[in-house]
């Protein structure tokens, strides 16, 4: 529950195997219903290169991660 006056952080991870620019919407849903009824959308964006300079980091981490 969030309750008036809280806050509310929330941290996303966004990874893709193909380089792009990516966008999402969710909506947030409430009880009791907020904002007259309208729609609460948050759009989310990513973006990733082609270029991966931390790669075999990541690899590492990755496979240390899976043992």
């Amino acid at each position: 529950s969030i309750l008036p006056n809280d806050t509310l952080k929330l941290s996303f991870v966004f990874k893709s195997t193909e380089p792009g620019i990516f966008t999402e919407r969710w909506q947030l849903l409430t009880r009791p219903v907020l904002c007259g009824g309208r729609p609460i959308i948050f759009t989310l964006r990513g973006v990733t290169i082609e270029e991966d300079i931390h790669r075999q980091t990541r690899i590492n981490i990755e496979v240390y991660l899976l043992l």
